[in-house]
């Protein structure tokens, strides 16, 4: 597992029996640059281990749909890329236990419902927010 997030680093030190390795130097880009060097996407999928809401803050237009993961230990992560979110555009909310068997709840819920039902919910997993159906064809996966 790799993350840049200190928050997510320093709540699975916590961990029995989990131990980091080695720090790694990499170069980032933000969403902006993705989408102004692949076009706008249709979806996003970001999992970059609780470092979700810095991602989202290299992003200045609204993505159609969005997905990324959240974990109940660390609940203000995922609230911040609420907020973010709903900065962006009016989104609704869905959340995701487990994909194969597709998203937990029916219907689309405003922002202001998603983190309490994040907080009950069985497990980790992912947040979907969309703001609409579009037809493009383009995807980033993060």
């Amino acid at each position: 597992m790799t993350s840049m997030s200190e928050e997510f680093i320093a709540h699975y030190e916590q961990m029995p029996g989990f131990q980091w390795g080695e720090s790694v130097p990499t170069s980032t880009k933000t969403l902006d640059a993705l989408v102004e060097q692949y076009g706008m996407p249709n979806f996003c999928a970001i999992d970059v281990e609780g470092h979700e809401p810095e991602i989202l803050q290299g992003l200045s237009s609204p993505i159609p749909t969005i997905r990324f993961e959240y974990h109940q230990a660390l609940d203000r992560i995922s609230t911040k890329c609420i907020e973010r979110l709903t900065e962006l555009a009016e989104y609704r909310f869905n959340y995701s236990t487990d994909e194969k068997r597709g998203l937990d709840i029916d219907g689309w819920v405003p922002a202001s419902e998603i983190p309490g039902l994040l907080r009950a919910a069985p497990k980790n997993g992912h947040v979907y927010a969309r703001t609409g159906l579009s037809t493009a064809s383009r995807h980033i996966v993060i």
